[in-house]
């Protein structure tokens, strides 16, 4: 009966501060989303780069060796452009899957 007792004084008080801790979260959220906009197309750009120079270098080096490094650079060129359209297409997504749910509004 006391547990029962405590979780209901519990959820009083966390209810009574839901939308002080939902505002944390969405702040939180926000921030992270904004970081991702300024940081991931830059980590797309560094990471097509690295695939770029990995298949150059892969050209000089002995058939084996040649075909697992183009292999892996081939790999982690599509990640990159699947990536980037992903990054591109999906908030338009989400805006058509949930309308309520506008990051641009909220994070604004």
């Amino acid at each position: 009966m006391r547990a029962l007792l405590g979780l209901l004084v519990l959820t009083v008080v966390f209810g009574a501060s839901f939308d002080e801790i939902t505002w944390r979260i969405q702040e939180l959220l926000c921030g992270f989303v904004n970081m991702l906009k300024d940081i991931f197309p830059m980590i797309l750009l560094a990471a097509f780069v690295l695939a770029a120079v990995v298949y150059g270098i892969a050209q000089m080096l002995p058939q084996e060796i040649k075909a697992r490094a183009q292999s892996w650079a081939w790999h982690s060129i599509v990640f990159t452009i699947v990536a980037a359209i992903l990054f591109y297409v999906l908030p338009f997504i989400i805006q058509a899957f949930m309308p309520e749910w506008d990051i641009e509004y909220l994070c604004g």
